[in-house]
């Protein structure tokens, strides 16, 4: 496992070749000295894919991830308390940034079962936890998604993980995306000072930083500052765009992108709107499933600027399948939905 070990080393160092390569060099060790169905395999499977979804290849990623699961649930049986429940959850996790929001949530929930029969009240329960919230978030379901963070931030007081560091960061950006999905810009710039910026390893900006920018941005569109919202966008893809790590930040960047996209549209430049929201959408179709509700917010979004635009073909044509993306999710989030009825609307 000392392959593994260095690859994650690198990828802290934002050396995202570095860490690929020794992560994939892990992989075939592992393989190589004990066989495809042998925990080591499982463990290094499944941070190969973790690190290839992360930095935007997600099919690849998923597929090893998917990997990882089934092996682990073959050799371990269901009730294994380490590598089952994590490899779920890792599963999960990526399943629904990917956009299989149900599919994500079962396994998610899966792990958290397991964990809370067997390691109750423990820090990975807490990560766990985050990463359920994250799916219950996009589908729509706060209450349950406002519980488990709740949960998850009294394990990291109980065990001693302070504010303000890194290990509470993806509890803060969800509940930023909780408060969001409920309309309360404010209360999410609130928690917007709970989140910790790391300093990046050779200059530049950090992961942390990016991420940071971007839920900044996230809150000015929704309190309706549109040019806030448009300049700490514009500084995100600026930043990515400059990065020796750009092309590994491409769903950042599509993010960054559609925020600036939004800000313009919502400022009343639509005919500026079209390009960022093109690239955005184009960024999220190569890298994301089809029913993810991130490609029915950009192409609702875009058909809103062609209907104002009067480009009535382009309008219903995107509307059209901002709908049906929506219809093959039975639960989303309100914005979501919201924004594919405004969509619906402008195109007819």
């Amino acid at each position: 496992m000392r392959h593994a070990s260095v690859g994650e080393a690198d990828y802290r160092l934002l050396d995202i070749a570095g860490a690929e390569a020794a992560q994939r060099r892990a992989l075939e060790t592992a393989i190589a000295v004990n066989g495809p169905d042998h925990v080591d395999a499982i463990q290094t499977r499944m941070r190969l894919g973790r690190l290839l979804f992360d930095t935007g290849r997600t099919r690849e990623g998923l597929a090893l991830l998917g990997e990882a699961k089934d092996v682990a649930l073959r050799i371990r049986g269901a009730d294994d308390i380490f590598h089952v429940p994590q490899t779920r959850r890792e599963l999960g996790y990526a399943l629904t940034r990917a956009g299989a929001l149900r599919e994500g949530l079962d396994e998610i929930s899966a792990a958290v079962d397991n964990r809370r029969r067997n390691r109750p009240g423990t820090r990975s329960l807490a990560v766990m936890l985050e990463s359920l919230a994250d799916a219950q978030i996009e589908m729509g379901r706060t209450a349950a998604a406002r519980a488990a963070l709740d949960e998850a931030d009294a394990i990291y007081t109980k065990v001693g993980v302070a504010e303000r560091t890194p290990p509470r960061n993806a509890s803060v950006a969800a509940r930023i995306h909780l408060e969001l999905a409920e309309g309360k810009a404010d209360d999410a710039r609130a928690q917007l000072a709970r989140y910790f910026i790391e300093d990046a390893p050779s200059g530049g900006r950090s992961l942390s930083a990016i991420e940071a920018g971007l839920l900044a941005a996230e809150i000015d569109l929704a309190a309706g500052r549109h040019a806030e919202a448009l300049a700490s966008a514009r500084r995100v893809r600026e930043s990515i765009a400059s990065s020796e790590i750009a092309p590994w930040l491409e769903l950042s960047l599509a993010r960054a992108e559609f925020i600036e996209g939004a800000a313009l549209f919502r400022a009343g430049d639509a005919a500026a709107a079209i390009e960022p929201l093109t690239h955005a959408q184009t960024i999220r179709a190569e890298r994301l499933l089809p029913q993810s509700p991130k490609l029915a917010e950009t192409l609702a979004l875009r058909a809103q600027a062609y209907a104002a635009l009067g480009r009535s073909d382009e309008a219903v044509a995107d509307a059209a399948a901002a709908r049906e993306i929506g219809n093959r999710n039975a639960e989303l989030a309100t914005p979501y939905r919201a924004s594919i009825e405004l969509a619906q609307t402008a195109a007819h």
